[in-house]
């Protein structure tokens, strides 16, 4: 049997649309998969970022936490002293009143 060339040609040109097909589906699947690898690279960028901010910011407000604490306890051993020093007068008057009577 012999073939035709024209069948021959058209077998061809089958063939290379075939594989055009082929390759444009294999290219759009390649481009797909480095799209979604690139948008999950980018979101475990941002959350890594944002985990970052987030933990500078909580530990400027730990930092703002124990200053204030510093300040509060210098504040409560003021009182404390001025509550002693007018204990120890309070005691002196009584004194003095004592004597007076």
């Amino acid at each position: 049997m012999i073939d035709d060339p024209g069948k021959t040609e058209t077998r061809r040109r089958t063939m290379d649309h075939r594989t055009l097909i082929f390759l444009i589906c294999t290219m759009l699947v390649l481009v797909t998969v480095l799209i979604v690898v690139a948008t999950r690279s980018r979101t475990s960028v941002k959350q890594a970022q944002a985990c970052l901010a987030a933990e500078v910011s909580y530990r400027s407000l730990a930092e703002r936490a124990v200053q204030a604490e510093e300040k509060g306890a210098a504040a409560m051993e003021m009182v404390r002293r001025d509550v002693a020093e007018l204990v120890e007068r309070l005691r002196r008057i009584e004194t003095v009143l004592k004597d007076v009577e």
